[in-house]
């Protein structure tokens, strides 16, 4: 968890987030992040 992550990572794990899962702490849910750029 000590490695840098690539942008590429960040993009594939926002794709595979569960739809209906529960916002996280900054109260944004999954449709958020996946309609960002």
């Amino acid at each position: 968890m000590d490695a840098p992550f690539k942008a590429s990572d960040l993009s594939d794990a926002i794709r595979h987030i569960q739809a209906p899962s529960a916002p996280g702490m900054d109260g944004l849910a999954a449709p958020f992040y996946q309609a960002a750029p």
